[in-house]
Formats: C-alpha cells, structure tokens, sequence
C-alpha cells in the first residue's frame, strides 16, 4: 500500500464570549482542518475551511493556497473532481460549478461560473465523463456541464445513484441499471430488492446494499462475497481501485476488498476516495492511500 503525508496550514478563526455567570470575558481559538481533499496524477488538492491548497504528489507542504470565493462567490464546496489527465478541477456549489485549470503551480480559473445558484441545493458527487464535460448529483437533478454552461437537467430517479466516468449506476423500482452519461442509454440491468447503497468503479464493478445484504458484480455475474455489511441505516459506499468504502450517519468507515474479503474498520477520521486513492485526517495533516502503483499522469507539465 502506498501512503502519502500532506502538511497542512491551520486555518484560526477567533471569537470571544460574556460569561454571565462569572462577569467575564473569554476568548476562544478554533483551528479548521482539512475538510475535502482529491487527486489524480501528480495533483492534490484540498479544502481547509475557506481555503484551497494545492500539493505536490509527493507530499509536503501546499504549493500553493487561494480563497475559496475566487471561483465561488458564497464560500461554499459541495463537491470537487478532476478529470482523469489532472489538467482541470471542477468545483462545485450547489447546481454551480466552475472550471480550474493549472499553471505552474497557480489556481487559473476557466469559463465562467456555470449554471444557476439555487437555494439549499447541495451537490452529493462531480465526475469528468470527457475532458470537458462533468456530471453532477444533487440532491434535487443530475446535471451535465461543460465549461461556463450547463447542458441539460434530469430529474431524479427513485433510488441512489453512482457515477463513475461516463457511466451512471440507478436503482429504480427493483431494478439496477447502468447508463451512458450523457445520453442515458441503457447498458445493462438486473434485478434486485430494495437497494440502500451503490457504487460503480472504474473498472466497471457494481456493488450494492439490499436487504439481504451485500453484493459484487462483474461483467454481468454475481460473485460470491460475504453478505452481512458492518451496519443497514444511512450507509453511503465508494469504490477506491478495487478496494470499497462504507460510511454509516456517525461517519464511521469500513473497507473491502477481494483479496482480503471481511469488512474491516477504518481507523481514523476518513475524508472520501478520488480515483484510485483514499485520504484520511493526520494529526499534522492529511494522507492518501493508494493499493498498488499508481497511473502515470497523462500529461508532461511539471510544477
């Protein structure tokens, strides 16, 4: 397993409170950590309170560190993605998202803010399906960007939804089924009981929750796996590589894999997957975990 450590810069946010009580004053210091973090090639970035780091593959310090409310005016990040070269980063805000791309070692915004802001709309998951166009979830419509424009709104379906590249994974009405991104066409489905949690993976794996417990598909078979999951109410799952993620409502998180198939407690306070890599918060920082090599960047830009 490949382990990389990012330093992180401690954002302080000061405030102060009248004890009634006692007719006093106190001062209070909060330090803000890292909140979010993602990664492809020889990028990470990630969020620490209003503030976006970029970071070296290798680890270390930020390269370099810019507001949030550069790219997004109300200092809010639902989700992040970069597409599979490295070269651009979506944000998202709500049914907003905006481009990034790099030089050097800077933050360039690209295109205008696309889509509208609408309120308390937040978007669950951001995923490149092409080197320019992204597919968001929110929890009120699945949309489809390009850079400064947002292509089309579809109403939600029924069940959960997972997106993985260019592909869309839906339970609906007792039936799995997985669809083109961006015209929806059906690819596949199968059918399935009431359906609590889904992920698809790069590689093309399904892997679903229902009442009788877990499940793992590849090309179009059911494999043998180990049906009780760690817990049944709120779960969330998220494919690393080949290695699945579970988190229950408490934020708790269990891992799976084919080589060692048991669900197995994640120690720690555990961030979210991106690509192949998985993060988790460090006492100093935050780190990424990667099975095996990872994939040489697509591209020969260096910073």
């Amino acid at each position: 397993m490949q382990v990389r450590e990012f330093i992180w810069e401690p954002e302080e946010v000061y405030g102060e409170y009248f004890n009634s009580d006692i007719a006093e004053f106190k001062r209070t210091v909060s330090v803000i950590r890292v909140r979010a973090a993602a990664g492809c090639g020889q990028r990470v970035v990630a969020q620490q309170g209003l503030t976006l780091a970029l970071y070296g593959a290798e680890g270390g310090k930020p390269l370099k560190c810019t507001p949030l409310s550069r790219f997004l005016d109300h200092y809010k990040l639902d989700s992040v993605a970069f597409s599979d070269d490295g070269e651009l980063l979506a944000l998202a805000d709500g049914h907003q998202v905006q481009y990034v791309k790099f030089t050097e070692s800077d933050f360039l915004p690209t295109g205008r803010l696309a889509g509208e802001r609408v309120a308390e709309a937040t978007m669950h998951s951001l995923c490149f399906i092409d080197p320019e166009r992204c597919l968001g979830v929110s929890d009120r419509a699945v949309l489809l960007y390009e850079r400064g424009v947002c292509l089309s709104q579809r109403a939600l379906p029924e069940g959960p939804l997972s997106l993985q590249r260019d592909r869309v994974l839906v339970a609906d009405r007792g039936v799995l089924r997985v669809h083109r991104a961006v015209d929806w066409e059906p690819l596949d489905e199968w059918p399935v009981g009431p359906v609590r949690a889904l992920a698809l993976s790069a590689g093309g794996r399904v892997a679903w929750i229902e009442d009788n417990g877990f499940h793992l598909r590849e090309d179009s078979q059911e494999l043998e796996v180990p049906r009780r999951p760690p817990g049944w109410e709120k779960l969330r799952l998220e494919f690393a590589g080949e290695r699945l993620f579970l988190r229950d409502a408490t934020g708790k998180a269990w891992n799976w894999r084919p080589q060692a198939p048991l669900w197995q407690e994640w120690s720690g306070p555990f961030l979210g997957t991106s690509g192949s890599w998985w993060f988790d918060l460090a006492p100093d920082g935050f780190r990424s975990f990667c099975d095996g090599a990872e994939p040489a960047p697509q591209t020969t830009q260096r910073f």
